[in-house]
């Protein structure tokens, strides 16, 4: 959009203060509207000063010192009063409404527009996982429970173990070892509650693939990959099949896609992408086709995105993303629609724009501006529609965390991490709160730490 263009700009007004806001609110227009405000607070500490002088000469020296304190006690709480109301009057015009960023554009000036939907939210400690990991898999099974599965660590390498968080009891237990130990996988949960692990890296790409059974807390290995791979995507179609996405391979990224059968255990190749890509994401839709969009070349990020139909095992091109973006995250709202947000567009420390994607139209809009860039964050659909958006690095390791409200668009802050996590793990609970865990700190030391979210 060209910069030249006017905002489109709303209005509120505060009934208590008969202030006009005329939106996006700008710093000038917040001084000229306090600026009353202050002027009223001179006048009353001036009333103040005149009101004890007089006080003073009135007494001709038969106050005593203690009475002559209680006159300035009294016109000090007075003055405190009226400042008190003055900054409660600021305070009321500033809960009118919550920031959004400007639909429109990429870099919409920010502006309030929606009031903050049930609460903040809340972040607290649980207990740590036994095995400090990055680059895993966590997984909410059936039972409720939730399976976090390989990861990197510093001192093992690749990890073996899996565990289990209970959050009943907000602790973690162990659970049986995988085959291979392995990172940058992908995990998906079976139509029958099982869980696929499959690829990875553990010095290699990998071509293995294993399946968690809840029920006895041990692992089987399964069919093998057509190609060895890492950094892939993969999603459950609604036939029960598994879809397998690009990657990186022996020769660079990867264009071949693959269909696991969990009745045969056997994979089949499914078709090539146009271009070759990592560090994508592959979501369902409500129609059954499944959207791959961005994503990483040998070259860069792209914008091209694609839809796969099942029935047909057929690829066929989609709108593209305004802009180019890997490391993003890609999560299906509750009407259907895909929303992106953040990930790399090829500028250091990424980018903080998100985009709407559309199965109806095969269009997609922007979705505000996040308040931080973030790239290697996590994303979770809330109980109630909305979308949590959580750490990662955008030229430093943040613990910002942040909410979508799809209905306006708006992003709103939510408090922060206990601890700042990149390239970290989450789930969301049967109880409607997230379980965050891993990852790496500033001082890119791998955490074992674990917290959870109460929207």
């Amino acid at each position: 959009m060209d910069n030249s263009t006017p905002k489109r700009r709303r209005s509120a007004h505060c009934p208590q203060s008969g202030v006009l806001w005329d939106y996006p609110i700008r710093l000038d227009a917040f001084c000229r509207t306090i600026d009353p405000l202050l002027q009223a607070e001179e006048v009353a500490q001036g009333n103040v000063e005149r009101s004890l002088n007089t006080e003073i000469n009135q007494s001709h020296g038969h106050r005593t010192a203690y009475e002559l304190k209680g006159v300035f006690m009294n016109h000090l709480w007075n003055r405190v009063f009226r400042g008190c109301v003055a900054l409660f009057s600021v305070l009321e015009i500033c809960a009118v409404s919550a920031f959004s960023a400007d639909a429109g554009e990429p870099g919409g000036i920010l502006s309030f527009s929606e009031a903050p939907a049930p609460g903040r939210g809340v972040w607290s400690a649980v207990g740590a996982m036994e095995y400090e990991r990055d680059w895993f898999t966590a997984t909410t099974l059936r039972n409720g429970r939730v399976l976090v599965a390989g990861g990197y660590s510093y001192e093992t390498y690749t990890v073996t173990d899996a565990e289990l968080f209970d959050s009943t009891t907000r602790s973690w237990t162990e659970t049986g070892e995988m085959h291979f130990g392995r990172y940058s996988h992908t995990a998906t949960l079976l139509a029958n509650g099982r869980v696929l692990v499959a690829g990875g890296y553990d010095g290699d790409e990998m071509s293995s693939a294993e399946i968690y059974n809840p029920a006895v807390g041990t692992w089987s290995n399964t069919g093998s990959l057509n190609v060895a791979r890492e950094q892939h995507a993969a999603t459950l179609l609604q036939d029960g099949r598994v879809l397998v996405v690009g990657g990186y391979g022996d020769y660079g990224t990867i264009a071949s896609t693959e269909l696991f059968n969990p009745v045969t255990g056997r994979w089949t190749l499914a078709g090539n992408l146009p271009v070759p890509l990592s560090w994508t994401t592959a979501t369902t839709l409500g129609n059954g086709l499944v959207l791959v969009a961005g994503g990483y070349t040998d070259t860069g990020g792209v914008a091209n995105c694609e839809l796969f139909d099942p029935s047909t095992g057929r690829w066929s091109q989609t709108g593209r993303l305004h802009i180019r973006r890997f490391f993003h995250t890609a999560t299906l709202m509750a009407d259907g629609r895909v929303l992106v947000a953040g990930g790399d567009d090829g500028s250091y420390g990424g980018t903080n724009t998100a985009e709407i994607y559309n199965p109806a139209t095969g269009v997609w809009s922007w979705a505000g501006n996040m308040r931080n860039a973030r790239t290697r964050h996590t994303a979770a659909l809330l109980a109630d529609g909305r979308v949590l958006v959580a750490g990662g690095w955008n030229g430093q390791v943040i613990p910002s965390v942040e909410i979508f409200y799809p209905a306006s668009r708006a992003w709103s802050a939510t408090g922060r991490l206990i601890t700042e996590r990149d390239e970290h793990a989450s789930a969301v609970l049967p109880n409607g709160r997230v379980l965050v865990a891993g990852g790496l700190n500033q001082n890119r030391d791998v955490l074992g730490s674990a917290e959870v979210f109460t929207p």
